[in-house]
């Protein structure tokens, strides 16, 4: 089923190949080295994106099953995290931010792990692990540091030992990095290429790029449609499930927030909300009547694919 969504929204591209959009890699060192990787070839780096994809929505329905945030056992967290990031022409390349996804993701895992667990220290310098590794893709992410700290602190009484467990366990690919860069005489390289070029604050414009602007107004319009029935979604649920979906609109604001520390703002920067979006729309929609349910998921298909197919009928 998932296959079929990518392959429905990604099928544009492959039929009209004028209007692909170049990859994105501007948010971190290890991004650009990816990118180098894949080249020119649009297949490789095609395959490579469907197969990640595919992974993340995996795991985000894998998450909402495992801890049984949603009223009905679905895969709407994975179809919804598909068409999020098929929903626009300009989000389908290979980008820094889905690279960074990945990552995010084994942090929530590692987060929605730890309640009422009194000893997990491994999986609290996880926490920071994963966050410092996504930052190598897409370095804003750094903002995520305190997302763990406050998400933490729903899920357990949070103590200053678990904090400085999350600040080494960020630490430590940082310090592996620097040691193997310095071992090859390249840490002036790995420092200005990563912290240098991808450390700045966000200067904001407006772009008078229809179909840009049209993207983003629609995810816009569903965090807005989401956010405001937030209340029913912790109605009689457990407290555990409640605390569960808080870290969910703690990522959810936390991704907003990151967008004031981007090294070049694009509109792909803004499919790090995906994440948590995916799921609390998957929450949404489980709690609308079931033919109310279908017509809004048919309605979203249509307009994704409308959104998609205009660059060919409107340069």
């Amino acid at each position: 089923m998932f296959l079929f969504y990518l392959l429905l929204f990604r099928g544009v591209s492959y039929f009209a190949p004028k209007v692909r959009k170049d990859s994105v890699f501007d948010g971190g060192y290890f991004s650009e080295i990816l990118g180098g990787w894949f080249g020119d070839s649009f297949w490789l780096q095609e395959g490579f994106t469907i197969a990640l994809l595919l992974f993340h929505a995996v795991l985000l329905t894998y998450i909402v099953m495992e801890h049984r945030l949603g009223r009905d056992v679905s895969l709407f967290p994975g179809v919804f995290y598909l068409l999020i990031m098929s929903s626009s022409i300009y989000f389908l390349p290979l980008n820094d931010v889905l690279l960074g996804n990945t990552f995010l993701i084994f942090a929530l895992i590692a987060i929605l792990n730890t309640y009422r667990v009194p000893s997990c220290a491994d999986t609290i310098f996880n926490i920071g692990f994963w966050i410092a590794i996504s930052t190598f893709f897409n370095l804003s992410n750094v903002v995520f540091l305190f997302w763990a700290i406050f998400g933490l602190n729903f899920m357990r009484a949070l103590r200053l030992k678990e904090i400085l467990a999350v600040l080494v366990g960020f630490c430590v690919p940082y310090i592996l990095a620097m040691a193997y860069y310095f071992w090859n005489d390249q840490f002036v390289s790995f420092v200005q290429g990563h912290f240098y070029k991808y450390s700045s604050i966000t200067d904001f414009y407006l772009t008078e790029n229809l179909g840009v602007n049209v993207a983003l107004g629609f995810l816009m319009l569903i965090v807005v449609i989401t956010v405001t029935n937030s209340g029913e979604f912790f109605k009689k649920k457990s407290i555990q499930v409640q605390k569960r979906i808080g870290v969910f609109f703690l990522f959810l604001l936390t991704s907003l927030f990151s967008i004031f520390f981007q090294h070049q703002l694009g509109i792909t920067d803004a499919l790090v909300a995906a994440v948590p979006l995916s799921a609390i729309v998957a929450f949404f929609f489980l709690d609308l009547k079931k033919r109310t349910a279908e017509a809004a998921h048919w309605v979203w298909v249509i307009v994704a694919l409308v959104l998609q197919l205009r660059p060919i009928f409107f340069a």
